[in-house]
């Protein structure tokens, strides 16, 4: 009898991981990156009512010696979550580890935060 095989996709470095349908619902751990991750067994993928996934938002090769150059990275993958909707608490804490690996500070998580609130409520006309 043949094994089934699921496919997951890391969380840390986009890779696909194949498991044997045996370590479902188990955490496993990416044979490219080492990141540990919870595989969630299929049957609760199709029974629940899930989310479509965000899309993936691979960091270039090179990153951008100026801090200019980094920030527009984050400011892009910013801009595509709010695409999606508001930013929740995932998607927060996707921001700020974003921030971290392009040499950034929280600070300015919250700065482009800010800039995006007065952009889009800037043309709200007061009473």
């Amino acid at each position: 009898m043949d094994t089934a095989y699921y496919t997951y996709i890391c969380p840390n470095c986009s890779k696909e991981c194949s498991v044997p349908e045996t370590q479902a619902g188990q955490n496993l751990t990416c044979p490219t990156c080492a990141h540990e991750f919870y595989a969630t067994p299929p049957e609760l993928t199709t029974e629940q009512s899930v989310e479509p996934a965000k899309p993936v938002f691979l960091l270039p090769e090179k990153l951008p010696f100026f801090k200019s150059g980094r920030r527009k990275i984050l400011e892009t993958r910013f801009d595509q979550l709010i695409a999606l909707g508001s930013i929740d608490k995932y998607g927060e804490d996707e921001l700020n580890i974003l921030a971290i690996r392009l040499g950034l500070r929280q600070d300015d998580v919250y700065e482009i935060n800010r800039e995006h609130f007065i952009r889009e409520f800037n043309d709200i006309p007061l009473i």
